[in-house]
């Protein structure tokens, strides 16, 4: 149990669930910070699990106020990889296979800097701005996760930074990593 705002107790069951009562202070202010640091459990002990920040010049650099990735183990969230090349921070291309295969390639890179692997990643998120490019992505993703097949969404919208045409997000668990 984690004790919020108010005296609210939240379970906290695997990675995170949401409670509207730890989100909102006494004067209805925004605590998200809040939530995030409390909601946060190692297993039964109730401790905070230490957030380690994952930088690789193997992608490209944040174009925002983020991370590349996450480590609150065992669990690696990596951010949105768009198809950007690391040395340029330029999309590959305008085409999207070519930039569906770099954003695969710069989440690897930020898995592997991480200390995981591919075959430890157990969701994959798939945001595309036409989603007539659903068959070739499942080609190109099929390079990727031909035997382990995380679990994964794919969804369109209508824009993404930079003009890109996928962006490609990630969490692996990794059971032997049980502090950073």
């Amino acid at each position: 149990m984690v004790q919020g705002q108010g005296g609210t107790e939240v379970q906290v069951e695997g990675i995170l669930k949401y409670s509207k009562e730890l989100k909102r202070g006494p004067n209805s202010e925004i605590r998200t910070k809040d939530f995030f640091e409390r909601a946060f459990i190692n297993g039964n002990k109730g401790d905070i699990v230490t957030r380690k920040v994952i930088q690789t010049d193997g992608a490209p650099a944040a174009i925002g106020p983020y991370s590349q990735g996450i480590v609150a183990a065992p669990w690696l969230f990596v951010s949105g990889q768009l198809g950007i090349q690391p040395e340029t921070g330029e999309l590959v291309s305008s085409d999207f296979a070519l930039q569906a295969r770099q954003a695969l390639e710069n989440l690897l890179q930020i898995v592997l800097a991480a200390g995981y692997h591919s075959g430890q990643i157990v969701a994959v998120d798939v945001f595309v701005t036409d989603l007539n490019n659903f068959v070739a992505f499942n080609s190109i993703y099929a390079e990727y996760f031909s035997k382990h097949r995380p679990a994964r969404a794919v969804v369109e919208v209508s824009r993404l930074p930079k003009d890109a045409c996928v962006e490609i997000k990630c969490i692996a668990y990794n059971p032997g990593t049980s502090s950073i």
